[in-house]
């Protein structure tokens, strides 16, 4: 003879084990029926009808006959043609109206046309909506991330000088029509020259001279 498990652990014919009655307690029909009363709540009251026929919005005996369909899940239930958009708008008082008749007229025949069911999106409150424009979202973050550790061994490079003394030199050296070679060739780096210009015939005969460079006067420095 085989035992299954039920009958060792003596839940036979569906009676519940331990861990199942342990369950129940917490969860207890009161909370069932909040989350049940919550998910109703989330859904939408309103429908929205579409690939109506065009006489819904010019024959009363057709749209009446419209309007009882979906009277038939709520007496209370109202109605908005939307007639440029050619579609429908029902709206009922609860969220499980509506449900239900989106569920069982979604592609039903009227008119010879296909009727298409959807639930209206739902937008905020008022009271949550933020009335401030939000900035886009951010695609990507252009965060700076921290350095990371230096590698074993590692030592911080000494910076040069930033004024280069012998270059300084090469140039108070210069003497117009002459090449003067800055720096020197070394294997297979050319050799950096300087061609310095003469005056021109024109330049010499009008006397003109050089624009001398004026030093910036150092403000004067008030006595304390």
């Amino acid at each position: 003879m085989v035992l299954n498990k039920g009958e060792m652990d003596g839940t036979a014919n569906g009676a519940p084990n331990s861990e199942e009655m342990e369950i129940e307690e917490e969860l207890g029909p009161e909370e069932e029926e909040e989350g049940e009363v919550e998910a109703q709540e989330e859904l939408p009251t309103a429908l929205h009808v579409v690939n109506v026929p065009d006489e819904l919005f010019g024959d009363l005996a057709v749209r009446n006959a419209f309007e009882g369909l979906f009277m038939a899940y709520s007496d209370r239930a109202s109605f908005s043609y939307l007639k440029s958009f050619r579609r429908a708008r029902v709206y009922f008082p609860t969220s499980d109206e509506a449900a239900r008749a989106r569920v069982e007229l979604h592609l039903k025949e009227f008119m010879e046309k296909e009727l298409k069911v959807y639930f209206v999106q739902m937008e905020p409150s008022s009271r949550d909506r933020d009335p401030h424009l939000r900035p886009p979202t951010p695609e990507k973050q252009f965060l700076i991330s921290p350095p990371a550790s230096p590698p074993v061994d590692w030592e911080p490079i000494t910076e040069q000088h930033h004024v280069n003394y012998d270059l300084l030199t090469a140039l108070a050296q210069l003497s117009p029509g002459e090449p003067h070679e800055l720096i020197p060739a070394e294997g297979d780096k050319p050799s950096i020259v300087i061609h310095v210009c003469e005056d021109t015939p024109e330049q010499r005969a009008m006397g003109l001279e050089k624009p001398r460079i004026v030093q910036t006067r150092r403000p004067d420095i008030s006595e304390s």
